[in-house]
């Protein structure tokens, strides 16, 4: 194993400038033919499964039972690594690691992540911008994420999601029958509880009705403010350093 002092990382914190941690140090190393590169982070939090001793790192909120074997958990806090490999020879991984190190020390780097579209579209973008839009417009959110997005990109790292699974995404939306695979959670305002409406029967279908008739799929309209919607999302995912790089710009839009 050869290391290699970070050079240019002076003073670069793992969480930020003023957190009092060390500096954010890195090294190369070689195993067989193939060279990576290794940043330390610094101290972090953490919990062990008591049971298995599997570690969660806490990147959002901690976790409440091990997802291995189900195990409690205890808080710690634990050095933190990085580590990229694939590199063909020292000098890749050298510039490779130049590159991350300068994205810290500019506050550019964004910490791996495993939170999955489906957490981030949910939990953490659509709370976020309830109160930043109309109504209307923030139904129209939900539907497409919903109905739409997460039951075919939720289960995607956010981090990980690439232009072709997105160009895959809207293919399938325009050439597959629609069908609402995730309903929408209902809305019950806590003043209506007590007036509960029976529901109406539904009505019968007509004679020349076709019953082995297949849903159509969506329209290029609604496609393309399905894509409005994702392209929001990503944008503000960038913004908020949740993932990097333009794939909101990179996908191709509906025509």
């Amino acid at each position: 194993s050869e290391r290699m002092p970070s050079a240019g990382a002076k003073g670069c914190k793992a969480d930020g400038q003023g957190t009092g941690e060390p500096p954010v140090r890195g090294h190369i190393r070689q195993r067989g033919k193939v060279w990576s590169f290794v940043i330390e982070l610094g101290n972090q939090k953490t919990q062990r499964c008591t049971l298995c001793n599997k570690r969660h790192w806490v990147e959002r909120r901690p976790y409440e039972k091990c997802e291995r074997c189900g195990g409690e958990l205890r808080d710690r806090v634990e050095r933190r690594q990085r580590e990229e490999t694939g590199f063909r020879t020292r000098k890749e991984a050298e510039a490779a690691l130049t590159t991350e190190l300068g994205k810290i020390q500019t506050q550019t780097y964004i910490p791996p992540s495993k939170i999955t579209v489906r957490e981030y579209l949910s939990d953490e973008w659509l709370p976020a911008v309830k109160g930043t839009v109309k109504p209307t417009t923030y139904l129209n959110y939900e539907i497409h994420v919903g109905r739409h997005i997460n039951p075919v990109l939720g289960n995607i790292p956010l981090q990980k999601l690439s232009p072709p699974a997105i160009n895959a995404f809207y293919s399938r939306l325009l050439t597959e029958p629609r069908k609402p695979v995730e309903p929408l959670r209902p809305r019950k305002k806590a003043d209506e509880s007590a007036k509960i409406k029976p529901k109406k029967p539904a009505p019968k279908p007509t004679t020349d009705a076709d019953p082995q008739k297949i849903p159509e799929p969506l329209s290029r309209l609604s496609v393309r403010r399905i894509h409005g919607t994702l392209h929001k999302a990503l944008v503000d995912a960038v913004r908020w350093n949740r993932r990097g790089g333009r794939v909101g710009w990179t996908a191709k839009t509906v025509s």
